[in-house]
């Protein structure tokens, strides 16, 4: 204890002794330590949020509408399914092997769904799906197609059903969970220059 103070005396005498800029220096973290704390770290975390943690691409398609609006920007988290797997109704980002491009849809059918359209309705395993929350009661869903789903993969559309080009038209009608980008969590009223567009103006 005693020998502490005794170096913090000759230090505080040694401080009083120095010119003025010389005492507010002595003290201080190096430039180039400040500039790591001050530039590079809070870059690096933006770096990895951007790149590891959420996904942000720019709206170019209406086939979302209205949930999802042409000149926004959609934020998605890439962490939603790495402990669970993809719920219906789920809004996604995923990559498309068939059209080289990146789209957003709604998740509609899961692993083993059977999938089927009536009278401009969506039927999930012989039950008609309740999707009042998101399309209106007017808007048709139309096919004649029936769709099962593999394991592995989701059946997806676009909320504007009658301006969409979705697994109804595609070749490949089914989307591996492991092209999944992410899990949609909101979007900002404007786009970010150059971010990536996702889906085509027609769907």
């Amino acid at each position: 204890m005693v020998v502490c103070l005794v170096h913090d005396v000759k230090r505080d005498i040694r401080l009083e002794q120095l010119p003025p800029q010389e005492k507010v220096n002595s003290g201080a973290i190096p430039s180039w330590l400040q500039y790591i704390l001050r530039i590079v770290i809070p870059a690096i975390g933006v770096y990895i949020i951007v790149n590891h943690v959420i996904a942000i691409t720019n709206v170019a398609s209406c086939s979302m509408e209205p949930k999802l609006n042409v000149g926004n920007t959609a934020v998605y988290n890439r962490l939603a399914y790495r402990k669970s797997e993809p719920l219906r109704g789920d809004v996604i980002e995923f990559w498309s092997d068939e059209y080289g491009k990146i789209f957003a849809k709604r998740v509609i059918g899961v692993a083993g769904d059977k999938i089927e359209f009536h009278n401009g309705f969506v039927y999930i395993n012989g039950l008609k799906a309740d999707e009042s929350a998101y399309i209106g009661v007017n808007v048709e869903t139309n096919s004649n197609k029936t769709f099962t789903v593999p394991d592995g993969y989701v059946f997806v559309l676009g909320d504007n059903r009658e301006n969409s080009l979705d697994a109804r038209y595609w070749n490949e009608p089914y989307i591996s969970c492991d092209r999944i980008i992410g899990k949609y969590i909101g979007q900002l009223p404007f786009a970010l220059p150059g971010k990536a567009s996702e889906g085509t103006p027609e769907g």
